[in-house]
């Protein structure tokens, strides 16, 4: 277990004790090669500790991280949906000589609620020292896909390339404080960095395979772009991305954003452009597709040039949930003028208080939820004029 403290100067104040298991225990034994549940067992059960203090050996080193529905771009507030593509790095390259733990109750298919905490997994590595470990859970880490909520795997990646973390100098809880803006920046959010070529391709040869119909006898139902003039081009547009595909006996001659490329798909996660190789791996959800290569993670949007947006909102006066929650502090009433970043209203979800700030000056238009009630993620709370 755990005894919780505070410093403060020469002063140690006392907390609070917990006498279980603590989240971190993996790391525990990882590096003793003990059970600590088993153990835990055995003297419920009337035994004896196992081993003694001074029989105890740590050899190497190990690392945990913990896997969040949050979203780390927006003060790390919890979030919530159905995972719809899940996958641990139980094949990892690294397996053979280091091995890789993987905590999790999750599955394929189940929901992050707002009532419980949003840890889907933790992730533990051993390594030989501290630098083998930090490889090793860099590669663990592009192993682990999570599609279909926010999450904060691209966020623990940059962390473990934060070079005040790797060279532990100075390592303390202000660490990522400190290095926030250089950690968010290097995030690979869907505003980041532009997705590179082979994901790019990839993605446009998903949406095919999704819409093309399975091949027969009928040449109408083929999707591939033939025509007695030569083949021709299949067009897909991803956000500001524009991908054509032509299908060739050697491949695809693809052109992206006005750049011709040759490409092969090699298999599902696998795809070949102008000879040099890279493992993608493409999930589609609705118009949204969710792209991982390595520990670069995008979310591309398909443009479907056969509809149209006619629900986009026009104003902006609306303050919605940031997340699902409860209401606990309404701060304003119907009339009342406010001004930029007043607190109107106060949320609570996940053990976390989030305060419904004024946008700009204004007047109180309509309150849309009482104190004590519950609210759904996107819920529009307030209106202001």
């Amino acid at each position: 277990g755990t005894v919780e403290f505070i410093v403060e100067g020469e002063h140690f104040y006392f907390m609070e004790m917990n006498t279980r298991l603590q989240v971190e225990h993996p790391v525990t034994e990882m590096i003793t090669d003990q059970d600590l549940v088993e153990w835990q067992l055995r003297v419920a059960s009337g035994e004896r500790l196992p081993l003694l203090q001074d029989e105890l050996r740590a050899h190497g080193h190990s690392i945990e991280v913990r896997i969040y529905a949050e979203d780390p771009q927006h003060d790390f507030l919890p979030a919530t949906g159905v995972i719809s593509q899940l996958s641990w790095p139980l094949h990892s390259a690294f397996n053979t000589i280091m091995p890789t733990r993987v905590d999790s109750g999750i599955q394929n298919g189940d929901e992050i609620t707002p009532y419980y905490d949003p840890m889907i997994a933790k992730l533990i590595v051993h390594g030989e020292d501290r630098n083998a470990a930090i490889a090793h859970l860099q590669a663990a880490l592009a192993d682990t896909e999570v599609v279909g909520l926010t999450h904060n795997l691209s966020f623990l990646s940059a962390l473990l390339k934060c070079p005040d973390f790797v060279h532990a100098k100075p390592l303390d809880t202000g660490l990522i404080a400190r290095n926030l803006s250089t950690l968010l920046s290097s995030t690979d959010a869907p505003s980041a960095d532009a997705p590179s070529v082979a994901a790019l391709i990839a993605t446009a040869h998903a949406q095919y395979q999704r819409t093309a119909p399975k091949h027969d006898s009928n040449p109408w139902h083929n999707y591939d772009g033939f025509s007695v003039m030569g083949p021709s081009p299949l067009h897909y547009r991803f956000g500001t991305h524009e991908i054509s595909l032509c299908f060739v006996p050697q491949g695809i001659e693809a052109v992206v954003n006005g750049q011709s490329y040759c490409a092969q798909i090699i298999n599902a996660n696998t795809i070949r452009v102008n000879d040099v190789q890279s493992t993608v791996s493409v999930t589609c959800l609705g118009q949204m597709f969710y792209v991982q290569e390595g520990n670069v993670r995008h979310t591309l949007a398909y443009h479907d040039p056969l509809k149209f947006d006619l629900l986009a909102e026009a104003h902006t006066g609306c303050l919605r949930a940031p997340m699902p929650g409860a209401i606990t502090a309404l701060r304003v009433a119907l009339g009342e003028a406010v001004k930029a970043g007043q607190v109107l209203m106060v949320m609570e979800a996940m053990k976390m208080e989030h305060s419904i700030t004024a946008p700009s000056d204004g007047t109180v238009e309509a309150i849309y939820f009482n104190e004590g009630e519950q609210v759904k993620a996107n819920a529009e709370l307030i209106k202001l004029q």
